[in-house]
């Protein structure tokens, strides 16, 4: 990266940010703050969002079935939710540090107009950028049935479930989505469990943008033995379809691998 001049700014934007920061929050400050001022930056400018407890906890859920092998059940799940927590200890590093400022955003109040409150913050007008098309799906999570079956394959091996759902996505890209709930005696515990983390991050929260506890209401159909049939079997299609073709590439490349290589016949 080159110095950039005093009149121009730099923009970026990753998820994995927050992961580095909570892994270590005065180390990552110190060193993002070093290389700012190396390449000519006073003052680093950070847009953070939070989400209110419940829907992310469901929403994370249902993205560690897909990715990161989980096979339990949402109610189990719910028990090691913390993420204000390790939201606090980020805010707290950045707001520690001279070189940084901090605006906090809930995202379940923004999100009917984030690009307008993110152009807000960045002090740019929101007719300068491409229209957004709302109802394109970026990527659709799981039915009830599915989820029935992905967490049978994760409890028997992470990568199983994994490339299931892979292939499912892949393949029948406009399933319909199923949105877990936890019972009501585990949303309590969700928001007596973060009530604190939260109560000291909304004090830094931009105004209306507070944490709220966003309680579902405990209506939780069981997933019929029809619905699993159907997911086990759309599952199998979509690992046939998709992952049959990556499996022959992935043997054939194999065995192009450990082939002997031919040599040419020793001249007279």
């Amino acid at each position: 990266m080159r110095e950039v001049p005093g009149d121009k700014d730099a923009l970026v934007s990753f998820e994995g940010f927050f992961v580095q920061l909570v892994k270590n929050p005065k180390g990552k400050t110190a060193e993002w703050a070093e290389i700012a001022r190396a390449h000519g930056f006073t003052e680093i400018k950070v847009l953070l969002f939070v989400r209110n407890p419940i829907g992310h906890m469901v929403s994370i859920y249902n993205q560690s079935l897909q990715y990161n092998g989980v096979s339990v059940s949402l109610d189990e799940f719910a028990m090691n939710y913390r993420y204000p927590e390790m939201a606090w200890f980020v805010i707290e590093a950045l707001n520690r540090h001279p070189d940084y400022s901090l605006c906090l955003l809930n995202y379940d109040v923004a999100k009917a107009d984030l690009v307008g409150h993110t152009c807000q913050w960045l002090g740019a007008d929101k007719e300068s950028f491409p229209e957004i098309d709302a109802k394109r799906i970026v990527n659709r999570g799981l039915s009830r049935g599915e989820i029935e079956v992905i967490r049978f394959l994760n409890g028997v091996t992470p990568l199983s479930g994994r490339f299931a759902s892979k292939c499912l996505l892949e393949v029948f890209t406009k399933g319909k989505t199923a949105k877990p709930k936890p019972c009501a005696d585990v949303q309590q515990m969700v928001a007596v469990n973060n009530g604190d983390a939260m109560a000291m991050i909304s004090r830094f929260a931009s105004p209306g943008h507070a944490y709220k506890i966003d309680y579902i209401d405990e209506v939780r159909p069981d997933t019929s033995k029809r619905e699993v049939m159907v997911a086990a079997l759309k599952t199998a299609i979509a690992v046939l379809i998709y992952g049959g073709p990556l499996l022959v590439m992935r043997v054939k490349k194999d065995y192009l691998a450990r082939r002997p290589a031919k040599t040419a016949p020793a001249g007279r």
